[in-house]
């Protein structure tokens, strides 16, 4: 079994490796379900094939970190990273220079936009993943047997499935694509936590009138700022039923909280002080600084119909996951002139977006040939 590293000088001959290493593999195992930043239980680095097993509840790992983000820093192979290295952010305050995910290469390779480990495992190297100890609990120490190699294997394997990914990419021509979308994988604004200013905006309202988004806006930052306060879920703070009953009709008396849907009755008194005072900030917000109603989606449209076909064409053509090449969303945007910015350039512009172009304007047409959907 792989030993735990769990004191300083070992983390300190791990992050001098790290640094000498081209090429990392890089995983963590945490748990996120009842807190609102996930506890970090334990971190794999995988160099040369072999695993190295991090104990972060017993040791600081800040030389490892530093030695993962440092802009000389080598290559972080990971899956489906985005949580694994929104931690290293949230330790370091920034993310590796060079990162390759395999799910997102993956993803030009014919194996879908999600495809989960075990299934890459099972295509590039034909073998089974012991999923047994998936959902374990990382916190036990010893930690058993099972687990760690459990644990160790997310990092092996990604060493061998990594080169394999890398030559499926230049058989089918798609390294430059997948350079350029792990590029914006790595966009600096995708690490950064949520702005509490912002969080409303990632919440259903069934309103445009700017005076309740006025208050839905400041309760989600008090809630946000709150479940960050006291690391814990958003909806154990406040559901976000509640905090929607309490931005359109806002109680008038401490009597009147408990009229609203599903309001706490632990620690409802210290609540309804906190509440009370934030719809009273809202109130006193001058009108000219209330929030404006996000736009509206585009309607459907027989053009976004269309585009979606030719978008599952050029998905089966190229072996591109679909949802990558543009969502749904972004096919009503580009159908009714306003497409986000990266279907205007690069890889997408070059396999589907100037061909959607030709077919708003009329100079590409769609039509059946033999059964199967042609664009000419």
């Amino acid at each position: 079994m792989t030993d735990l590293i769990d004191h300083p000088e070992a983390v300190a001959e791990l992050a001098d490796a790290v640094r000498g290493s081209a090429t990392v593999t890089f995983d963590t195992e945490f748990h996120a379900e009842k807190r609102y930043w996930p506890e970090l239980c334990l971190v794999q680095v995988g160099i040369d094939g072999e695993a190295h097993l991090v104990d972060p509840l017993a040791t600081d790992l800040g030389p490892l970190w530093e030695a993962m983000v440092a802009d000389d820093g080598p290559l972080v192979v990971v899956h489906a990273g985005h949580a694994d290295l929104a931690i290293v952010h949230r330790q370091s305050g920034s993310v590796p220079a060079r990162v390759f995910d395999t799910q997102l290469a993956a993803a030009f390779c014919g194996k879908g936009a999600t495809a989960g480990y075990g299934n890459l495992v099972g295509a590039y190297l034909k073998q089974r993943m012991d999923k047994g100890p998936r959902m374990s609990d990382w916190r036990r120490r010893p930690l058993p047997d099972r687990q760690a190699e459990y644990a160790a294997a997310d990092v092996t394997h990604l060493a061998k499935i990594h080169p394999l990914v890398v030559a499926d990419l230049e058989k089918r021509g798609l390294t430059q694509a997948a350079e350029e979308e792990h590029e914006r994988y790595l966009s600096p604004d995708r690490w950064m936590p949520t702005d509490p200013e912002e969080a409303w905006r990632s919440l259903r309202t069934r309103t445009n009138d700017r005076e309740t988004l006025n208050r839905f806006a400041h309760l989600a930052a008090w809630r946000e700022q709150e479940a960050a306060r006291v690391d814990k879920p958003r909806q154990w703070i406040l559901s976000d039923v509640t905090l929607a009953d309490l931005a359109y009709s806002p109680p008038n008396s401490p009597k009147a909280f408990r009229n609203v849907r599903n309001f706490p009755d632990r620690g409802a008194n210290r609540l309804i002080d906190a509440i009370s005072d934030v719809l009273e900030a809202a109130s006193r917000t001058d009108s000219a600084d209330w929030p404006e109603p996000s736009a509206p989606q585009p309607e459907p449209s027989e053009a976004a119909t269309v585009l979606r076909v030719l978008r599952d064409h050029v998905a089966s053509r190229t072996g591109i996951a679909a949802g990558l090449i543009a969502t749904v969303g972004e096919l009503h945007a580009l159908a009714a002139g306003t497409p986000p910015d990266h279907l205007a350039a690069g890889w997408r512009h070059e396999i589907f977006t100037s061909e959607a172009d030709q077919v708003l304007t009329g100079r590409v047409a769609l039509r059946l040939k033999d059964g199967t959907v042609v664009f000419e």
